[in-house]
Parts: structure tokens; sequence; C-alpha cells
């Protein structure tokens, strides 16, 4: 029961009353997202108005935003306008392609529960202690012998372990600057977090061309007041992957012109294509390359952590700010990676991520081509996004159409730094099953069929 202030003898209409009353409930955070309004007959009694008023009520909050009718489900808090701020929260039953979170299925729960009892018996006082100023010495090691997978030959004095892939790339940014770097290139669509650490940091934000040609124009210019940040393998929101002789062309101009490369591998380990792909820092001339690695994309992102592999004059200036920012990485966390990594529990993981992340790939491919053959898309070598452009609708607006049918994707718009309008959205095959991708792109040729007929 929702009790609330009408006056009857005012020439605003009783359902705009009601209306803007939940409203600013809802504004306030009241009423929470995902929370169950009054069925239409059940509140209309109790404020002694026609169910008519109600509905009207509803679809006039469910055009704003506020709301989600669902049918014979009843009508659901949805608070879309914050849903950028507020990310993990989510509206009812919404079939989601948007956060990138693993399905439970790609979570070892059980094991790492089971490492984590067995940690907790045999090191108790030594986990929940005070944590290693320099992190856990045999994760570190671990972590070296690690990144051989990806072909990297690092050092253990190199890795810096971090609260997951953000806090390496901020530490390496502000790390930079110590050094005198002013510019940060990156590409026109790109991961948000790292055009937003950018300018917190009040590095100058430039865009990087993805042809060869652009590309080998503008890094004859660069000098050591110049980075790039770059997601070489399977980018983010893109899933394109940056050729090898294009790679190879910015290491050597890196080592000449002076410049430093951020190379995020965050997806690098889920590559299910048919050809290898090594990550830049294992290539000849990766010397002023920072490499940035996770765990958290598709098996445990609640464990937040991450590391960094870097150039020891660059470690030191990293180390000292993240001492004065956050401190080290919880103990707990890196010991129970560190046994999940030695007891082959990692490789196992990541090897059912990678064919089981692939399998829904190909399907909503299939899915995309039967029910949205006017859209266009690449489907990727690895990775858990899809990126798929729509002509003639705006992002933004193809991600309200979607939410409206109860689906969740990612405006193009979100990935663009310099604010452009994108007519493509981002999708995620983490989260649904083959069946789930299946009903998702359905409903999402439903919201958007009137674009095409």
């Amino acid at each position: 029961m929702i009790e609330m202030p009408l006056d009857r003898g005012t020439k605003t209409p009783l359902y705009l009353q009601i209306s803007l009353h939940l409203k600013r409930m809802i504004e306030s955070g009241a009423l929470e997202n995902g929370s169950k309004l009054p069925s239409t007959r059940d509140l209309a009694f109790n404020l002694g108005v026609s169910r008519t008023t109600i509905l009207q009520a509803y679809d006039q909050l469910d055009l704003e935003g506020l709301i989600l009718q669902r049918g014979r489900s009843g009508a659901y808090v949805c608070f879309r306008k914050t849903e950028k701020e507020h990310p993990a929260e989510h509206c009812p039953d919404l079939l989601d392609m948007k956060t990138g979170l693993p399905s439970n299925d790609l979570i070892p729960c059980s094991v790492l529960s089971r490492l984590c009892r067995e940690i907790l018996l045999e090191k108790g006082e030594e986990v929940l202690g005070k944590s290693p100023l320099h992190g856990v010495p045999e994760l570190r090691r671990t972590l070296v012998t690690h990144a051989v997978t990806r072909g990297i030959p690092a050092r253990r004095e190199e890795v810096l372990l971090t609260s997951g892939g953000r806090e390496g790339l901020s530490l390496s940014m502000a790390a930079l600057m110590e050094t005198g770097v002013k510019n940060i290139w990156l590409d026109e669509l790109t991961y948000p977090d790292a055009f937003s650490i950018a300018r917190n940091q009040s590095l100058l934000l430039r865009k990087l061309p993805w042809d060869q040609e652009g590309m080998s124009s503008i890094l004859r210019y660069l000098s050591s007041e110049d980075a790039l940040y770059l997601v070489p393998s399977f980018q983010n929101p893109t899933g394109r992957t940056l050729p090898q002789e294009l790679r190879q062309k910015i290491l050597e101009n890196s080592i000449s012109r002076g410049y430093w490369i951020i190379e995020d591998d965050a997806y690098g380990e889920l590559r299910y294509g048919a050809f290898s792909v090594p990550a830049m820092k294992a290539m000849k001339g990766s010397d002023r390359v920072i490499y940035l690695g996770s765990f958290s994309q598709a098996l445990f992102p609640g464990l937040r952590l991450g590391y960094s592999l870097m150039p020891l004059s660059l470690w030191h200036m990293a180390h000292d700010l993240q001492t004065k920012r956050s401190g080290p990485v919880s103990s707990l966390v890196q010991y129970l990676v560190l046994e999940f990594i030695q007891r082959g529990y990692l490789r196992d993981s990541l090897d059912m991520a990678r064919a089981t992340i692939q399998s829904r790939m190909e399907a909503l491919a299939e899915y995309l081509n039967e029910y949205l053959p006017d859209c266009s898309f690449q489907l990727p070598a690895g990775g858990i996004y899809l990126w798929i452009e729509i002509p003639g609708l705006d992002g933004d607006e193809a991600e309200r159409l979607a939410l409206a049918r109860g689906v969740e994707v990612s405006s193009g718009n979100d990935f663009s730094w310099e604010g452009n309008k994108v007519q493509a959205v981002r999708l995620s095959v983490s989260t649904l099953g083959r069946s789930e991708l299946g009903l998702a792109v359905k409903l999402l040729s439903q919201a958007w069929e009137s674009y095409y007929n």
C-alpha cells in the first residue's frame, strides 16, 4: 500500500499528481530499483480513483524512463536515467547484454570457496594480518610464469599487484605524468574508464587513427611527452584486433621517438580464433610498454586483482603512488589467486570460458543474421563483446528502445570520448546462455523494427 496526498480541487489531473509523487519517491531512492509497484487495481482502490487513472500514471512514468511495465507481471521501478551512475542496479527479469559480468557457470565458485577455507585454516593469521607492501612474493613469481602463456619474458621485479585493472591503469597514467607525459592517445571509441581516468589526471586526450596509414602518419610526430593507450587484442568495445604488422611499427617508433605504450590486455587470454594473437609486450622492442593484465573479466570480477608489468623506473613511481592512495592488495585475495593458479585451476577455467564464450558468440552471430539482417557486425576472434552498427538509429535511442523490451545493451555513444553520436551498440555474451541470447536478439529486432520497416 502506498499513501499519497491528492488535491481533487486543483486543475492538475489526478493521474499526473500520482505520477509526480511516485517520481519523487523513485528519484529520492525511497522506491529502489527493482521494487514492484502496487497493481493498478489495488492502488486505484487504495486511493479512491479509477483504474484508468492509475494506468495513465504508470504510462507516464514508463515514458519518462522511471518504471518498466512487464504485462501481467506488473510494474517495476527501473530508474534508467541514473543507470549509468549505478550500473550494478538492475531491473527484474532484464536480459543483460551490457555489463560484461560472467554468468554463474563461468565463475569457479566451489573451487574458490574450498581454497579460501584451506587458506584460512593453514595461514589464517598471515593472510588476515597486514598485507605485504610489495605483494606476496610467491604470487609475483607465479604471475611471471603465467605471463609466459602470453609469450611475455617478464621479471618478478616488474610485477605490480593492483586492485583490478582499473587501478593499474590509473597508476600507470599517474606514473607516466611523473616522467613528463602530457598527451594520451586513444582510439576514437574505447574503454570509457580510460578517458575518464586520463581526464582526472589532467592528461590531454588525442585521437589515434585505427588504420595503418593514419597511425603511421601520427607516430612520426610523437615524443616522450606522449603515450598510447591501446586494447590491441579484442578491443573494447569494437572487438577488433590490431594487426601484428601495425603493432611492430608502433613498437619500433616507440624506441626511436621515446613515447610510451599502455597495453590493456584484459581480454587477451580469451582468444578463440584460429590464429595466435601475442601480446605487444611479448614482441621485440617492447621496452616502453606497460602491460595490464587481469583475471576479473571472465572469471571472478569480485576479487578485484590485477597486475601490471612495467620497467623498474616506472614501477617505483607507480608503487609509491599506490602506497599513498590505496595501499597493498588484500593478502587473502593474493593467496587465493596464487593457489588457484598453482593448482592448475586457472588454466582449466580459462579453457572452459573460451569454449563457452566462443559458442555463445557464434550463436549470437547466427541470431543477428536471422533477426537483424540490416545491421552489420564483424565476428571477433576473442573477448566477450560484439559491436553492431545500426544504420539510422542513434545508440542512446537504441539502448532506450531495447530496455523498454527488457534487454540491456550499451549505447555506442558511451565509448566516444569526444561525445560523438554513434549509430551502434555493444553487446556482451558473458552473462546469457545460447537460448537467452536468441530471445534477447528477437526482442531487439522488435524494439528496432520501426527503423527498418
